[in-house]
């Protein structure tokens, strides 16, 4: 359980949601085609697109979804085997071993159902939250409540076909569009960040489960990263000093106003093992080894009892 491992379950999730991404941007390209070839019908009538897009959501976005509910379930999996690393070895002076481990496994599955309302074996839970989401309509109502207010505004059909592109594929910098496509838009809303959260989920999960205290920050620097995570990006962390991260107890730095541990993309409700670097973070916490941690972190020992403290 070393930093080559985290950056290879890491590099995983990070494939997936670019596929994903991909994916809504096709969902609005296909969606679009379909509107364009009907857009005389639908202004002359909108209530036409009940069957238009009835049709287009169980050909083309049920097959999206049912392959965001997998991701999840991948997500779970790849940290069953990172952790999986962990067994015959001792953390925070306790032995991990197979029965512990198997413990640990089913207490986090049993976290997944109830933050994403899907099961180890692809079931969605009745009202859980991935079942909500499928059954949920918005982009259809905004569909709808587009095309009766161009009908009744009264253009003409190249008009409307016009501002139909504009609505359903957003148009970056303009401020009289949407910036992102209408499927990005609603999966922004309502399943931000999913990827990211249930990796940290599972992660903070089975570390607290097996007694590692210890976190490496990973997920790299681009020119747009927030200053908190380049001062943290690479790093190893105890768990003591995450939970006081967006607080003026944090001793690292990044921050806008210390004193309210305010930095810039810190979302509401912030949690730093949940939420890592703020809104639309890519970061990630990955647990380490005890060994692996003082490896990388030359401050820290292990106490009489053997729990990783820092040195005076």
């Amino acid at each position: 359980m070393n930093q080559d491992d985290a950056k290879k379950r890491i590099a995983r999730i990070e494939a997936m949601q670019t596929g994903f991404d991909n994916k809504l941007a096709s969902l609005d390209k296909d969606l679009l085609a379909e509107l364009l070839n009907s857009a005389d019908k639908v202004l002359a009538n909108p209530k036409t697109l009940s069957r238009i897009l009835g049709s287009f959501e169980e050909q083309y976005h049920i097959p999206v979804l049912q392959q965001f509910g997998a991701d999840l379930l991948t997500i779970k999996s790849l940290n069953d085997a990172y952790f999986e690393g962990a067994i015959g070895d001792t953390m925070g002076g306790h032995l991990v071993n197979q029965a512990l481990f198997e413990n640990v496994q089913l207490s986090v599955e049993r976290l997944m159902v109830d933050q994403f309302g899907i099961a180890a074996d692809g079931e969605i839970v009745k009202n859980g939250l991935f079942d909500l989401f499928s059954k949920d309509t918005t982009v259809r109502r905004e569909i709808q409540q587009f095309a009766y207010g161009q009908k009744a505004s009264g253009i003409g059909v190249e008009k409307f076909k016009k501002n139909l592109r504009r609505f359903i594929e957003g148009v970056p910098g303009n401020p009289d569009a949407p910036a992102k496509g209408i499927y990005k838009r609603h999966y922004d809303t309502v399943a931000f960040d999913t990827y990211q959260q249930a990796d940290r989920v599972a992660q903070q999960a089975f570390a607290g489960g097996l007694n590692m205290t210890a976190f490496l920050y990973l997920g790299g620097t681009i020119a747009g990263t927030r200053l908190f995570c380049r001062v943290r990006d690479g790093k190893v962390f105890l768990k003591s000093e995450i939970d006081v991260m967006g607080t003026a107890q944090d001793k690292y730095g990044g921050y806008t106003d210390k004193s309210t541990g305010k930095f810039a993309g810190k979302n509401p409700g912030y949690v730093a093992f949940r939420d890592a670097g703020g809104f639309s973070c890519r970061h990630h916490w990955s647990a380490l080894s005890d060994r692996a941690a003082m490896r990388r972190r030359s401050d820290l020992q292990k106490s009489p009892n053997g729990v990783l403290t820092i040195r005076a």
